[in-house]
């Protein structure tokens, strides 16, 4: 599913904009949408090349290291690094 985008119409009070109900049911999804990919996985994964069910946007943590996904696991390029992985210990700004 991709992000759904909200009818606000062309003016002010011009009654051709999407309804309240409609408008909020959009946004409910849009969120559902963010979380199912942005969601953090429970277990880091065991290497960089990924496995079944990795899609890009996906996150992983643990004690001290971040996991980022940059692309969805391809069957046909197994070996592909699709994860990538940084220190929580970085220094500040």
């Amino acid at each position: 599913m991709a992000i759904e985008e909200i009818n606000t119409g062309s003016g002010d009070n011009k009654g051709n904009g999407e309804t309240l109900r409609s408008a909020f049911t959009k946004i409910n999804a849009n969120f559902l949408e963010i979380k199912n990919v942005m969601a953090p996985i429970n277990t880091p994964p065991l290497h960089s090349y990924g496995a079944v069910g990795d899609k890009k946007g996906m996150i992983a943590f643990d004690a001290e290291n971040v996991y980022y996904c940059l692309y969805d696991y391809d069957a046909l390029n197994p070996s592909r690094d699709i994860w990538v992985r940084t220190s929580w210990l970085l220094d500040t700004w």
